[in-house]
């Protein structure tokens, strides 16, 4: 494997890539170098932003954009941390869900409907946070689902009377 510091050019834009041209900058270059032996993802038209804290010295370095992979487990993993750390009740998250699972029902469902769906949210409910924000992400998406649990936990924290000085 090649070490992303042996300068060698960057590779030209592959076929049906951006067809934009972006000025050359050597920064993008190390970073798309690095790219392709597999250490970073970046690409060929990212960002750059110069790391300039004395305007009369050349730059000492530089910001490349660059994409991490995220997956949404990892986002549930994050989130449901979050409401660990907020050391919220077992229900907190219940009333969140049930209005998740009411968002897909047609404004004109049948009562048996409404029940059904009121039941799976009550079992989502019972199977504790974890199942709750997986099931958040997966009926709102990740950010709502984050915007929701970081509003729940805002109110809880709201909600509980402050503690006495600290000494």
């Amino acid at each position: 494997m090649s070490d992303i510091r042996s300068g060698a050019p960057a590779a030209a834009a592959p076929a049906g890539g951006p067809s934009m041209a972006t000025e050359r900058n050597v920064f993008r270059d190390y970073a798309l170098l690095g790219s392709s032996v597999g250490a970073l993802e970046v690409d060929e038209n990212a960002e750059v932003s110069l790391s300039q804290d004395n305007p009369d010295l050349p730059p000492q370095g530089a910001y490349v954009m660059a994409w991490c992979y995220v997956s949404v487990n990892e986002i549930i993993g994050f989130v449901t941390a979050r409401v660990h750390e907020a050391g919220l009740e077992n229900n907190a998250l219940d009333d969140a869900v049930h209005t998740a699972a009411e968002r897909g029902m047609p404004a004109q469902a049948r009562h048996e409907d409404l029940e059904l769906l009121s039941m799976a949210a009550s079992d989502v409910n019972n199977a504790g946070v974890d199942s709750q924000v997986s099931y958040l992400v997966a009926q709102l998406g990740p950010q709502a689902a984050y915007e929701v649990v970081l509003a729940v936990i805002q109110e809880a924290s709201q909600e509980r009377p402050a503690d006495g000085p600290r000494g």
